[in-house]
């Protein structure tokens, strides 16, 4: 967890997924190590990529882009 001041960010390990995720939360969050909560996912903030590293397509326009 990081307390970035304006948001923190909590990095997750999900045990069917090899890599760490990293949650953004536009708050200050106080999370102890280990602890397991539920999280949302909206879609049109999901920025997912492959194992190369290259961007997955969005199904998600955001406007003004």
């Amino acid at each position: 967890m990081e307390q970035l001041g304006h948001e923190t960010q909590i990095h997750i390990q999900i045990p069917a997924i090899r890599q760490n995720l990293v949650y953004r939360q536009n708050d200050v969050v106080l999370v102890e190590e280990g602890a397991t909560f539920a999280i949302g996912l909206p879609l049109q903030r999901c920025h997912l990529f492959r194992e190369d590293g290259t961007a997955c397509q969005r199904r998600y326009r955001e406007p003004g882009v």
